[in-house]
């Protein structure tokens, strides 16, 4: 039976803990609506708490709002609290220069973490399947992925700010549609899963049935058996990693790699160690590109000092045997740089970035991430006056008031909540009128500088990163 099969993956992974809270995302589609009453009849036994995330992702019209009350008003007949938002994810993900697949996923992801920190959610409940976990690692082997890529989705993912569940990550569809279909639950049919636009969709129509009729009927069966495989040996190896890791640390300076101990690991080695020692160091590994690990796994082997650059004016450099992180330029930041307010488009290479602005109406509802590129932020005009703003470094004791909040923040704080590591935050720039901060790079507008509605009269002013080659150099402190 399904329901002891999904409460066994529960306590075998150990997802959910009695008495805790969980986020339950629901789109209204059969597989959230099963994963709704899954968790609900297993809600009680087990102590747990839930509560109901819905994100319109405005991409269909009316339909969209439709699924939006739907998933309200399901959340309504179980007594649980529905937390639902609406985002223009077309919008977003033209000005982020990305799919509209990666846009939703960085949208659901902030607003589920910020739900979770406001009701002390323990993770959010996704309804990813065994098919969904086929069509996730095809995709991955057509980008070209390493060893952990092939894994697929995980049962449990820890992020910065949000814990992410997959219940039903070993149930096939067809299971869920019979639960469904059993206790004659109703949910939504989402036309867009019919679109050639989304990549998965023609994995889901295209590829895979092509795979099946003529190489292995049972392709599906195969993928989800090679995943759990593969999960398994990079456990294995993410535990040899760590000590590996720990073998190359040079005791004198516990942010820095042996060059001599690193230099005799197996190159499969090196590079899964120089991965986690990066993550350590709060790097980014999405903006780390499989060339530029090798041209490190390079910088390894090679003799006397040199560097690799990273983003950001991070760098990987060589200095006395030891692999180290460093940024680029002075500890105070790069020089200010004065914007008038109007249309313009200039190169920052000691920022590392290009910077465009426009004038416009209204505003657009933003991805945010402290510190994240592409980063835009719509200004209302008639809150500058006419004067001129300052593109600069923090400063200690700066403080603002983000959209939404009552008070200020401290910026310290800020990026200690976004756990933007200290070497980076003199390189995150703040934007400021007179004496007055409008806005931090990825984060939110400041209330006073907000654009006040729709047909407002506004500025937009867009970072973005440029290529390693484009910037400035490294200055002697």
């Amino acid at each position: 039976m399904i329901l002891s099969r999904v409460e066994r993956t529960i306590q075998t992974y150990r997802l959910i803990e009695p008495g805790q809270t969980i986020l339950v995302g629901v789109s209204g589609g059969l597989d959230s609506i099963a994963l709704l009453h899954l968790l609900h009849g297993l809600s009680r036994r087990h102590h747990w708490h839930l509560a109901l995330f819905h994100l319109d992702h405005q991409l269909r019209g009316v339909a969209s709002t439709a699924d939006a009350d739907f998933v309200e008003a399901s959340g309504w007949r179980l007594g649980l609290p529905v937390y639902r938002f609406r985002q223009p994810i077309r919008s977003l993900a033209r000005s982020h220069g990305v799919s509209l697949e990666m846009a939703a996923r960085i949208v659901r992801r902030q607003l589920a973490a910020e739900v979770c920190e406001r009701i002390g959610a323990a993770a959010v409940a996704w309804g990813h399947h065994a098919d969904d976990q086929v069509e996730t690692v095809l995709m991955r082997l057509a980008r070209g992925t390493g060893l952990e890529g092939l894994g697929g989705m995980s049962h449990r993912e820890v992020f910065p700010r949000l814990t992410v569940i997959r219940p039903l990550l070993d149930e096939r569809r067809g299971d869920l549609e019979t639960f469904v279909r059993t206790h004659r639950l109703a949910w939504r049919e989402d036309a867009s899963n019919q679109s050639d636009e989304f990549a998965r969709n023609r994995v889901r129509r295209e590829v895979l049935p092509v795979l099946e009729s003529s190489l292995n009927p049972q392709v599906r069966e195969a993928i989800v058996r090679m995943s759990v495989l593969v999960r398994d040996e990079w456990s294995l190896l993410a535990e040899r990693t760590g000590k590996l890791l720990a073998a190359c640390r040079d005791p004198r300076s516990p942010g820095g790699l042996l060059q001599s101990s690193l230099s005799r690991l197996h190159v499969a080695d090196c590079r899964r160690v120089l991965r986690r020692w990066l993550q350590e160091e709060s790097v980014d590994l999405t903006h780390i590109s499989f060339a530029t690990m090798n041209r490190l796994v390079g910088l390894v082997r090679a003799s006397g000092s040199s560097e690799v650059p990273l983003y950001d004016l991070l760098r990987v450099a060589v200095q006395g045997g030891r692999l180290v992180v460093i940024t680029a330029g002075v500890s105070s930041g790069p020089d200010p740089v004065v914007l008038d307010p109007g249309p313009s488009r200039m190169e920052l290479p000691e920022w590392g970035l290009s910077l465009t602005a426009s004038i416009g109406s209204g505003y657009q509802v933003r991805a945010q991430e402290v510190g994240h590129y592409p980063a835009a932020v719509d200004l209302s005009l008639s809150s500058l006056s006419g004067r001129s703003l300052l593109l600069r470094p923090w400063r200690p004791g700066d403080r603002y008031q983000p959209l939404g909040l009552k008070g200020s923040v401290k910026l310290q704080d800020l990026f200690v909540n976004a756990r933007v590591e200290k070497r980076r935050r003199c390189r995150i720039p703040v934007l400021a009128v007179g004496d007055q901060i409008a806005w931090v790079a990825g984060g939110r507008v400041a209330e006073r500088f907000k654009v006040p509605a729709l047909d407002a009269p506004s500025l937009t002013i867009q970072l973005d990163r440029l290529p390693p080659e484009e910037m400035a150099p490294p200055w002697s402190a």
